[in-house]
């Protein structure tokens, strides 16, 4: 990832987090519908325990430890298996970009005929090994992945998860994630916010409803300083361009289709020119409102713990309000 409602009810430090009955499911997607959580960063299962006890019932997880898994399922919680994309393609694509080939002066992953055919198989190996898991409410299959063309991969996931689905008579789907820097202002004097949509642009040469069931955009304000205030949170106008791409590209934007990874994390960068400021709660809150109008699945944030951030939801108690004041305005409801 870039430096990605039925009436449920989450506990949330001894309240409960209940969705509104208006949210009552239109997905299809059960196992992911009403659920909020984080991406990535649940390592130990007092991860989990926390997590959980916070009213954060979904994660994304390579699904590579049993004992999380089974601590995860046995609170309610769900998760998005990440495996298929980074432990299968990504280490594929991870080795070309290191050693090369080199395309046209630049670094790209092509995946060969061996390497589909290798990767074929540890994808029906995998499923067979997950397909009785519970708590598995569907598959992370792309990474906001940028740098060549692995949609070949992409249609035999998805031809694969059908199959499981038809055979378990489950609904899982494979979600897709797409990254992207915020629309923003080089000062504060500037007087509109300015498109940097190039990632997003490439980042979508992957996507399509041919193999993706489900989007996650995950746009984050990247800037020279650590100025939130320079940073349009509300996406007015760069969500709407996104949702239009997808409807270009043959998605039915009329149902719902997100899987928004909001941002709640900062990570400043020695020495380098560009990092991710830290939102304020209030930024937080605006980007989950205005993804919310889109009507999506779940909702997501990056990230829960994680080496290469500073702050995040489990460290940073505004990051963390930021969220639950975010659940609120997209309509959940805290009761005693």
């Amino acid at each position: 990832m870039m430096f990605r409602i039925c009436s449920v009810v989450f506990m949330v430090g001894g309240l409960s987090l209940m969705a509104p009955a208006r949210a009552q499911s239109a997905s299809g997607w059960p196992g992911l519908e009403g659920r909020i959580g984080p991406y990535s960063g649940v390592h130990t299962v007092a991860d989990v325990d926390r997590m959980i006890s916070l009213g954060f019932r979904i994660t994304i997880y390579p699904s590579i430890n049993p004992a999380i898994i089974s601590r995860l399922e046995g609170e309610g919680g769900t998760y998005l298996d990440s495996y298929l994309w980074s432990n299968v393609i990504h280490p594929i694509c991870q080795k070309q970009l290191k050693e090369g080939p080199v395309h046209g002066g630049q670094a790209s992953c092509r995946l060969s005929p061996e390497d589909i055919a290798a990767a074929t198989e540890k994808i029906r190996s995998h499923l067979e090994q997950v397909k009785s898991d519970r708590g598995l409410a569907g598959f992370w299959i792309l990474d906001d992945y940028p740098h060549g063309d692995v949609t070949p991969i992409l249609r035999v996931i998805r031809q694969l998860v059908s199959q499981s689905n038809a055979e378990t008579g489950l609904r899982r789907p494979t979600v897709c994630g797409v990254g992207g820097n915020l629309d923003a202002k080089r000062t504060p004097r500037d007087p509109r916010f300015r498109p940097d949509r190039a990632y997003t642009d490439a980042a979508l040469t992957n996507v399509s409803p041919e193999f993706c069931d489900l989007v996650s955009p995950y746009l984050y304000g990247v800037l020279e300083t650590d100025e939130p205030g320079l940073v349009d949170w509300s996406m007015r106008d760069q969500l709407p361009a996104f949702v239009s791409q997808l409807r270009e590209k043959g998605f039915d934007t009329s149902r719902p289709l997100l899987v928004p990874c909001i941002q709640a994390f900062s990570h400043t960068r020695p020495g380098k020119a560009r990092h991710v400021v830290k939102p304020r709660p209030a930024d937080i809150e605006a980007q989950m409102r205005a993804y919310c109008r889109e009507k999506p699945v779940a909702m997501l944030f990056f990230t829960w713990l994680a080496k290469d951030v500073e702050a995040t939801p489990a460290t940073d108690d505004s990051l963390l309000q930021g969220v639950l004041a975010g659940a609120r305005a997209c309509g959940y409801k805290l009761t005693p």
